[in-house]
């Protein structure tokens, strides 16, 4: 179901989702409320994969070659700051979340002059060296883009064992089980949370399951249960 659906299809929807029949309907980008519609991520789409994982299973992105190169910079030896990379006018939602259209301006905005905290990179670097430099960060931020999902830049950072910050929408409960950072303001960033946080979530990314967590089959199983 696709981000402002009513907009562009013309089908009885909320009859569809009222049916006794239906359990549950999971989708990317949820940009509203239902008991019965769920969130699930976008992951990292095949196209986006990057060269060096080129060729793999795309509903596991993980290869002995990408966890050498992670596993290479162990999370203490990381620049202990957060890093971002994106272009800040980028939103362009339907006009279902208008909260939701400065986005990544207002990020960009809230962190720039934050040096103490935040390393910027100007974007449209090649796609190998935007991942190659996020893994050197022990935090990336992750304001999403078109869509309200974060990803495939939280997928990207969690892969690489930086740990994800995201501000809290409609997509967050899909994503709460990982080893990541879920605002309610961009404000509550600190020197003194980063701390915390990191004590908190940096040894989940060495953790076995971790892999289990972002894949296909994690989310397959969630969507099974619905029929328990």
């Amino acid at each position: 179901m696709p981000l402002g659906f009513e907009k562009f299809f013309d089908f009885r929807w909320k009859d569809i989702i009222s049916n006794r029949h239906l359990r549950a309907w999971f989708t990317e980008n949820l940009d509203l409320v239902h008991e019965k519609i769920r969130p699930i991520p976008l992951g990292i789409p095949f196209p986006d994969l990057p060269s060096w994982l080129a060729g793999t299973n795309s509903s596991t992105v993980w290869t002995d070659d990408f966890a050498a190169l992670a596993d290479s910079w162990k999370h203490a030896s990381r620049i202990p700051k957060i890093f971002g990379c994106w272009y800040p006018r980028v939103n362009h939602h339907s006009g279902t979340c208008p909260e939701e259209d400065n986005e990544r301006q207002n990020a960009y905005d809230t962190f720039i002059n934050r040096k103490e905290l935040f390393d910027w990179h100007e974007p449209g670097m090649d796609r190998n060296n935007f991942i190659a430099a996020m893994g050197r960060y022990r935090f990336v931020l992750c304001p999403h883009g078109g869509g309200l999902d974060p990803n495939p830049k939280c997928w990207e950072a969690l892969i690489m064992g930086a740990i994800p910050i995201v501000r809290r929408n409609s997509m967050s409960e899909a994503l709460e089980h990982l080893p990541l950072v879920v605002v309610d303001e961009w404000t509550e960033i600190t020197r003194e949370m980063l701390d915390h946080w990191e004590a908190r979530h940096a040894p989940a990314l060495e953790a076995e399951n971790l892999r289990h967590l972002m894949s296909n089959e994690y989310f397959y199983r969630k969507m099974e249960a619905c029929l328990d």
